[in-house]
């Protein structure tokens, strides 16, 4: 029979080791506080009858009075399991069960093994879940939510600036709300406005909140964190009636700077030398009377221009190349004589053979339409050529999504608010899916009419 515990004497101390069935041997030493032998025994035979202190100081100390005693047997049985765990057969699966047993006695916030998914670092992880062919977009698209790779690469540039300096040492597993709670703060104080924050915010809170779903990570780091306010900012200008009459009335020489021309003979290049200020003035003309935005005018086909009115069938973008419009539907807005005339002149001037799909604002290479940059840089041009300058354009918020919100201004006070919505392709009410499924031709009657009393008589367009 072994001996119940055995006394070792290590500098003067007396030490206990107790017997522990459960491991065959002996368990590590307790300091029983005391170099006499005969005491030593008396505290272990305490410790027998009584307990053992956590640290096994000797229990008879009057300030061990107040802690909690546990059976020697019981301690013998976690000297066991620490044993078991630092053996050769404790498995990962081992590990996760008693991480998992751990948290839900809440002795442990969190924890995480090494090498699972929540010890990816977190700017890692949300770089690799927003790649195009990443398992988050992939999920996105197979439930059918449109993301266009401008969103995506929008998205990465705001992790690498912004999340990327705040959380580089951070592991995903890690992350807690109080953690994002001070990075919004922080982001705040930087002087970023509150809908910029909130952008930045969801470049990581949508892949955060998808990987809890998924069971990539225990808990949502993002619960309970508040958006910001969306605060109301300065509204964005439009132009008046006189100004657009002026804008008219330029000549094509004032839209452009330094007009730029075509000479190139290869590689899919166009060749026919042409300024870019005449597609300038034509993009306003469309912008102002027709209401598109500045990505459905350089997407502008041959095919989407017809006798009396433009099929806005698709935007453009750079990454997307041709998509659907913003709110996913086509439609149908009137076309004034003058402004048609305008469109038609601009793809005689193409330099090739003009087909359906040909760009009405043909740009250096015959695959795309020209930069929409110098459309809207040609537009500040014609500012300044009518007096408005830098510093008042900036204090009134005017810019070249200006001319939409004026068309759209002019349409609701001319019709009501279904059929201006109709033109403009809002879509913020349930009603106007019927709208948006039809062309109804009343209603295109209605607009051209609101047209013709907008803009008729501010038009005044010059070819030189």
């Amino acid at each position: 029979m072994r001996r119940k515990f055995i006394l070792v004497s290590r500098k003067g101390v007396f030490y206990a080791q107790f017997w522990n069935s459960l491991t065959n041997s002996y368990s590590s030493r307790r300091s029983t506080g005391t170099s006499d032998r005969d005491e030593a025994l008396v505290v272990v035979a305490d410790w027998m009858r009584n307990g053992i202190s956590p640290d096994g100081i000797p229990s008879n100390l009057p300030e061990q009075k107040e802690i909690v005693k546990k059976p020697v047997s019981e301690a013998l049985t976690v000297d066991a399991i620490i044993a078991f765990i630092r053996g050769d057969d404790f498995s990962k699966d081992d590990a996760s069960r008693v991480l998992k047993a751990l948290k839900q006695r809440n002795f442990i916030e969190n924890a995480y093994l090494k090498n699972s998914p929540p010890s990816e670092p977190l700017v890692d992880f949300l770089l690799r879940v927003w790649q195009p062919d990443g398992p988050y977009i992939s999920d996105r698209r197979a439930f059918k939510h449109s993301i266009t790779l401008r969103h995506i690469e929008d998205t990465i540039r705001s992790i690498n600036c912004h999340w990327k300096p705040a959380f580089k040492d951070m592991r995903l597993g890690d992350l807690r709300p109080a953690d994002i709670r001070a990075f919004l703060v922080k982001l705040s104080e930087s002087g970023l406005s509150p809908a910029r924050i909130n952008k930045i915010y969801a470049a990581g809170s949508a892949p955060l909140r998808w990987a809890a779903a998924n069971g990539i990570i225990e808990n949502d780091p993002t619960r309970g964190v508040q958006r910001f306010a969306n605060i109301p900012v300065k509204r964005r200008g439009v132009l008046s009636t006189k100004e657009l009459e002026k804008l008219f009335a330029l000549p094509l020489s004032a839209w452009n700077r330094n007009p730029k021309e075509f000479k190139c003979l290869s590689n899919g290049r166009l060749t026919k030398d042409i300024a870019y200020d005449e597609r300038n003035k034509t993009a306003f003309a469309i912008a102002a009377t027709c209401g598109l935005r500045l990505g459905e005018i350089v997407a502008l086909q041959a095919q989407d221009i017809g006798e009396d009115r433009l099929f806005v069938r698709h935007s453009w973008n750079d990454s997307d190349r041709l998509k659907c419009p913003k709110n996913g539907e086509a439609r149908e807005v009137p076309l004034l004589p003058e402004i048609r005339a305008m469109i038609i002149r601009l793809l005689r001037s193409y330099p090739g053979q003009v087909t359906a799909e040909t760009f009405v604002f043909w740009g250096r290479y015959t695959d795309r339409p020209i930069d929409e940059k110098l459309l809207s840089r040609g537009f500040l041009y014609a500012l300044r050529a009518i007096g408005i300058s830098d510093d008042e354009r900036k204090r009134r918020g005017i810019s070249f999504h200006s001319l939409r919100h004026g068309y759209a201004k002019a349409m609701t006070n001319r019709l009501s608010i279904e059929r201006a919505m109709r033109a403009t392709g809002h879509k913020t009410r349930a009603m106007l899916e019927h709208y948006a499924d039809h062309t109804i031709e009343e209603d295109m009657e209605a607009e051209a009419i609101a047209m013709q009393e907008a803009f008729k008589k501010v038009i005044s367009i010059k070819s030189a």
